[in-house]
């Protein structure tokens, strides 16, 4: 009698670790689906944030060069070097946003081939 009781105890034991788990890994799951929305929801607003300033501060650029060969104004000068600063800070910022964003989805690729391969 005893012996079962322990075989009862261990395999509601075995049922709880298992059952926890699962929980463990649906939690996961789902934190890990909110996250991925998080980062594809912020890489399109980034996305479209670079489609519609990069071709305005290009055109920026373009103008100030056209002016510069015409006159060659101090004034024209500094603009266009701070434009130019302006414009290597907003691509620097959006390579590593991108390189970020590719490492994190690499990241849970490998989680996910885990799982599925212990």
């Amino acid at each position: 009698m005893d012996s079962s009781s322990d075989d009862l105890d261990e395999r509601r034991q075995r049922k709880l670790a298992q059952m926890s788990r699962r929980d463990e890994e649906r939690k996961l799951g789902v934190q890990t689906k909110q996250d991925e929305r998080k980062l594809v929801t912020s890489t399109n607003v980034g996305r479209k944030y670079f489609e519609e300033e990069y071709p305005l501060m290009k055109s920026q650029i373009e103008d100030l060069f056209s002016k510069l060969s015409v006159n060659h104004d101090e004034k024209y000068i500094q603009e266009l070097a701070e434009n130019l600063q302006k414009m290597e800070k907003f691509i620097t910022e959006h390579v590593d946003i991108i390189i970020l964003s590719l490492y994190y989805h690499s990241l849970i690729f490998i989680i996910q081939q885990n799982k599925k391969n212990p």
